[in-house]
């Protein structure tokens, strides 16, 4: 018993480190937020944007409201790549570097494919 005890505190302990060295490396007191419209500057719903963080190799993806409107809080950091895509639509990607407790809003117009 003392052993199976032992064996599962080693669990959570290794668990706990992981989640910390794998999401960690995301997290700061960044914060992006945006709206993507299209070329008559109305809202795009359903948008994905994918945020890449160039030094830590990793990423995540949101999605825009149906107001067009996104955000990523207490992220990294850093330089980001963001990529919007959209079926129908012209994918736009932009680079952006924002300090560890910086804000910054990124408006983004995505174009209808012919």
């Amino acid at each position: 018993m003392k052993h199976t005890i032992k064996f599962l505190k080693l669990i959570l302990f290794i668990l706990i480190i992981f989640n910390q060295v794998i999401f960690g490396q995301l997290n700061g007191s960044a914060k992006i937020t945006g709206i993507v419209t299209d070329e008559e500057e109305k809202p795009i719903k359903d948008v994905k944007v994918k945020l890449f963080h160039l030094k830590a190799q990793m990423g995540m993806e949101k999605k825009t409201g149906k107001d067009g409107k996104w955000k990523a809080f207490k992220i990294r950091g850093g330089s980001w790549n963001i990529d919007f895509i959209k079926s129908g639509y012209q994918t736009a990607k932009i680079s952006l570097s924002i300090k560890e407790d910086g804000k910054a809003k990124i408006p983004t117009t995505l174009k209808r494919l012919k």
